[in-house]
C-alpha cells in the first residue's frame, strides 16, 4: 500500500491506477490475514477429530 501511495504522489501512476493498486494491496493483505486466521483457528479448535477403533 505504501508503494502505491508513493507512486501516486510522485506522479508515476495516474489516479485510477493508484486506487486500483492500493485496493489490490489491501485486499491481498486481508485475504492473507484471513487465511492465516482460518489455519490458526483450525489448529486451535479442531472441528474434525480422528476416530480410533478400539480393538
Amino acid at each position: 500500500m505504501v508503494s502505491g501511495i508513493a507512486l501516486g504522489i510522485s506522479g508515476k501512476l495516474d489516479r485510477e491506477t493508484t486506487q486500483i493498486y492500493i485496493t489490490l494491496s489491501f485486499m491481498t493483505g486481508l485475504c492473507l490475514w484471513l487465511f492465516w486466521v482460518c489455519c490458526w483457528m483450525h489448529q486451535w479448535h479442531i472441528l474434525i477429530a480422528p476416530t480410533y477403533a478400539h480393538e
